[in-house]
């Protein structure tokens, strides 16, 4: 394959980056799964819940990684930016739950509580 066009990681990539419904769930786990299979899963009962649409998306990934593989430059790439979309993804929620913790009022403090080595 010379063409990136060619490449069905390529036709498929705004459904594998831009998008986060069920269907375009299933084909990115899938994709990262040919990835690493150790860290990313792919649930394949998935399968039954995609449309005919996704199902032959699904069908064009896995036939084109079974022959080429991670030499498809297409896939490498959109793999990457599929991991470092979902690293951002982490980070944000991480902010917003930091930024939510520190603006909780609790209850009461914890220098006003007399631990037992506290007592005279």
């Amino acid at each position: 394959m010379t063409d990136k066009a060619e490449s069905p990681f390529q036709t498929h990539r705004a459904v594998l980056l831009q998008h986060d419904y069920s269907a375009a769930q299933s084909l990115q786990s899938f994709v990262l799964s040919c990835w690493n299979g150790n860290t990313w899963q792919f649930r394949g009962d998935r399968l039954t819940n995609l449309d005919q649409q996704h199902r032959r998306a699904f069908l064009e990934l896995a036939q084109s990684y079974a022959i080429r593989g991670e030499s498809d430059p297409v896939f490498m790439e959109v793999c990457g930016e599929m991991i470092e979309q979902r690293r951002r993804w982490a980070a944000e929620n991480k902010a917003k739950m930091d930024d939510r913790q520190r603006a909780m009022k609790p209850k009461f403090c914890a220098r006003s509580l007399k631990l037992p080595s506290d007592r005279n």
